[in-house]
C-alpha cells in the first residue's frame, strides 16, 4: 500500500467516525427534545436523521403521526413510516406493523404479515413480539393452531426479557395443563412473578382469584378471593370485568351462606375453565 492510498483510508476512517459521532448527538437531542414534549423539534432533528436511513427515528417518526405530536395527526402517514422502520430493521416498528396488521383497525387484516413482522420481531429480541408471538400459540390469536410447547418457549423469553403478561401467561399454561402437567404452585409463582413487574396484570389478578376461591394448591380461601376479585371489577378491565363481577356476586354469596344468611345469588356458575379469557391478544 502506497502512502497517498494509506493517508485517503485514514481520512476517511476519520471522515466516518466523525459523521458518527455527529449522527450520535443529533440522536441524543432528539430523544431529549421528545422526551421534554418538544415535539416541533424533536419531530425536525428525527426527520433529518430518517434522512440519513435511522430505523429508530423513522419509529418516533410514526409515533408522532400517529398522536399528533408535532405534527397534525394523520394514521396513514403514521403507517406507512412504520413500515419503513420496521423495513428499516426497527425491531420496535416490526412488533408494532405486526400488531397493526394483526388487529385491522388502521389497515386492513393480513395475519400472515402480521405474523411474518411478529415473529421477526421476536427473533431479534423484541419482548413485546415475543409476548404476542407466544399469546398466538395459545389462544385464535393470529388464528394459528395451538402449540403449547411454542407458547411456553415464546411466553418463557418474553417473561425474562420483563414483560408480566408473559408470565402470566407461562402461569396459565401452567393452571390448565396446557403442553405441561398441571401445577398450581408453578402458577401461583407465575402469576405472582407477573404482578411483581407488571402490578396492572388482571388476568393473574383474576386467576389467582379462582386459585383461592377453588383452594387449587393452597387453603380455599374465599375471603381473598372476594377481594381479588374486587380489584379486578374496580379496575373496570373490559375483558375479566363482566366474569369477575360474577364470581365476586357467588363468593360473596358463599360467604354468606356460612354465616347462615339467606343468599340472593343462589345460582351455580359453571366451572372456571382457562379458556373463558383466551379472547385477548
Amino acid at each position: 500500500m502506497n502512502t497517498t492510498t494509506h493517508i485517503r483510508l485514514i481520512l476517511l476512517s476519520v471522515l466516518a467516525l466523525s459523521t458518527n459521532q455527529c449522527l450520535a448527538d443529533q440522536t441524543s437531542e432528539a430523544n431529549l427534545a421528545y422526551s421534554m414534549h418538544n415535539y416541533t423539534k424533536a419531530f425536525s432533528l428525527y426527520q433529518e436523521l430518517a434522512k440519513s436511513g435511522s430505523a429508530n427515528a423513522e419509529y418516533f417518526i410514526s409515533e408522532m403521526y400517529r398522536d399528533g405530536n408535532g405534527v397534525s395527526q394523520d394514521i396513514n402517514e403514521a403507517v406507512r413510516w412504520l413500515r419503513l422502520s420496521a423495513i428499516h430493521g426497527c425491531t420496535k416498528a416490526m412488533a408494532s406493523y405486526g400488531a397493526v396488521n394483526a388487529d385491522g383497525k388502521l389497515i386492513p387484516q393480513n395475519l400472515d404479515e402480521a405474523l411474518f413482522w411478529i415473529r421477526k420481531a421476536a427473533i431479534n429480541g423484541e419482548p413485546a413480539a415475543q409476548l404476542n408471538l407466544g399469546w398466538a400459540y395459545m389462544s385464535d390469536y393470529l388464528k394459528l393452531p395451538p402449540n403449547y410447547a411454542l407458547a411456553m418457549e415464546w411466553n418463557l423469553k418474553a417473561a425474562n426479557n420483563g414483560e408480566g403478561e408473559a408470565a402470566s401467561n407461562v402461569g396459565l399454561l401452567y393452571e390448565n395443563g396446557w403442553g405441561v402437567p398441571i401445577s398450581y404452585p408453578e402458577a401461583i409463582k407465575w402469576y405472582h412473578k407477573a404482578l411483581d413487574q407488571e402490578p396492572t396484570s388482571w388476568q393473574s389478578w383474576y386467576r389467582l382469584a379462582g386459585i383461592y376461591e377453588n383452594g387449587l394448591g393452597v387453603e380455599k380461601d374465599l375471603v381473598y378471593a372476594a377481594e381479588l376479585y374486587s380489584l379486578v371489577v374496580l379496575s373496570g378491565e373490559e375483558e375479566f370485568l363482566s366474569s369477575a363481577n360474577k364470581r365476586l356476586l357467588y363468593v360473596q354469596d358463599l360467604l354468606q351462606l356460612q354465616k347462615g344468611d339467606e343468599i340472593k345469588y343462589p345460582q351455580e356458575l359453571p366451572p372456571r375453565d382457562g379458556r373463558e379469557d383466551m379472547e385477548h391478544g
